[in-house]
């Protein structure tokens, strides 16, 4: 039977890897790859070129969550792409929080994690200016996995039309 990547073959992952290079500079492009996604992964830099790339993601994107090991992918058409692990804060820009709570997360099975990892998007993307047209904590909390997605798109396009009838 294969054993399916978990959060601790991640972590272990990681740790071979700072292990392998704290004394030596990766060579091969294979394992620059390994490092810099690893790093990125575990240690984000708000620095880094790849969130000087975001502007260039739009819709429509893919954004997939891996659960058994905490990890979510969003990609581009354009072949842009980010992995983050789910409970650590990343530098993302509140229009690519939107596009990615306009496109609906893939999941090979309903979890806890995918529904946090939606309400922690929504609550960054609405942090500083108080929730979306009104809407409560509660109210995202008790929403469906996927009715949440019919009705955040909703609000989203009122929003979206109101704005443009105020200008």
């Amino acid at each position: 039977m294969l054993k399916r990547f978990d959060r601790d073959d991640l972590v272990k992952l990681w740790d071979l890897v700072k292990e392998r290079f704290s004394t030596t500079e990766p060579t091969d492009d294979k394992e620059k790859a390994l490092w810099v996604e690893l790093k990125r992964l575990f240690e984000p830099d708000n620095d880094d070129t790849l969130w000087k790339l975001q502007r260039y993601m739009h819709d429509p994107l893919e954004w997939r969550i891996y659960d058994t090991c905490g990890v979510y992918h969003v990609s581009s058409v354009r072949g842009h792409e980010i992995f983050m692990l789910v409970e650590k804060e990343y530098p993302l820009t509140r229009g690519l929080m939107t596009v990615m709570l306009a496109n609906k997360l893939q999941a090979d099975q309903h979890s806890e994690m995918a529904n946090e990892l939606i309400r922690k998007i929504f609550y960054q993307v609405n942090r500083p200016r108080g929730g979306l047209l009104g809407i409560k904590a509660s109210q995202v909390s008790t929403a469906g996995y996927k009715s949440f997605y019919c009705w955040l798109k909703k609000l989203l396009l009122l929003k979206i039309r109101r704005n443009s009838l105020s200008h």
